[in-house]
């Protein structure tokens, strides 16, 4: 709709590369408003988030092209200018952001999965930034087959992770409270809200590929699917081992008895 958004001279800005940089700047403002409510030192915090959002973005970056081999080829320096050209592997791109942050909590002996969770809403908040700019930069795929703006598959997956990311923040408090959810000395584990989120924005991306080609079923990219539901899967993993469901119904230890 709106791939260039200004034009000076020799001089071109994209919109998407604009609002790349707007997702950095809110995913990282929520991510150290999260860090400093849980009293973590912010300068720590902050390298923390931008040294993982930077390799998600190189990863994202490398499956891109790989993907799309044939139309970049052994061009080194095509693969590095994301500037002209933007493309991003967004699914590998949050699956290795998850896995370095995890690593580096686990090197500074954070709770990795209490870090996990302020970032995953951070995460979300940046996508529903960069759903705006896949909006204006990509043509129009419309849901159920329309072609009209407010049927573009983008502009509602920025409406859904901005849910997603409120709604996984909302819930936990609540759902903390309940005994189930607890370890023992009644202590809440952490990981519900990256689990969480996981699932719904899986669920959410896998939707948006069926709806899209709902009158072509044929046209469906059958390994995007395969890869979010593992995304899925995986989310749904963390989410019920780290929310304590199981713990209920471990068998406790008969006492001992003395002669």
């Amino acid at each position: 709709m709106l791939p260039i958004l200004i034009t000076i001279g020799p001089f071109s800005l994209k919109t998407l590369n604009l609002f790349l940089v707007l997702t950095l700047f809110v995913s990282s403002f929520i991510f150290w408003r999260f860090g400093r409510e849980e009293h973590y030192k912010e300068d720590q915090l902050f390298d923390a988030f931008l040294s993982s959002f930077i390799a998600g973005l190189v990863f994202a970056r490398i499956v891109y092209v790989l993907i799309n081999f044939q139309e970049y080829g052994w061009n080194v320096l095509s693969w590095m200018n994301i500037w002209a050209d933007p493309g991003f592997a967004i699914l590998p791109g949050l699956l290795g952001a998850s896995v370095y942050l995890f690593r580096h909590a686990t090197k500074q002996k954070w709770e990795q999965y209490a870090i996990l969770d302020m970032w995953m809403p951070a995460i979300l908040g940046g996508a529903v930034v960069l759903e705006l700019g896949l909006f204006f930069d990509r043509p129009i795929q419309g849901l159920f087959g329309f072609s009209e703006w407010w049927a573009s598959s983008h502009l509602w997956l920025a409406v859904i992770f901005g849910i997603i990311a409120w709604y996984a923040r909302f819930s936990e408090f609540r759902y903390r409270t309940f005994s189930w959810y607890k370890r023992k000395h009644q202590v809440a584990q952490t990981g519900y809200v990256f689990g969480l989120g996981l699932v719904l924005s899986g669920i959410a991306l896998d939707l948006a590929e069926v709806l899209i080609y709902i009158q072509n079923i044929t046209a469906i990219s059958i390994t995007s699917i395969l890869g979010v539901s593992g995304v899925i899967i995986g989310g749904l993993a963390v989410w019920i081992l780290r929310s304590g469901f199981f713990s209920q119904f471990r068998s406790r230890k008969k006492p001992i008895a003395h002669a």
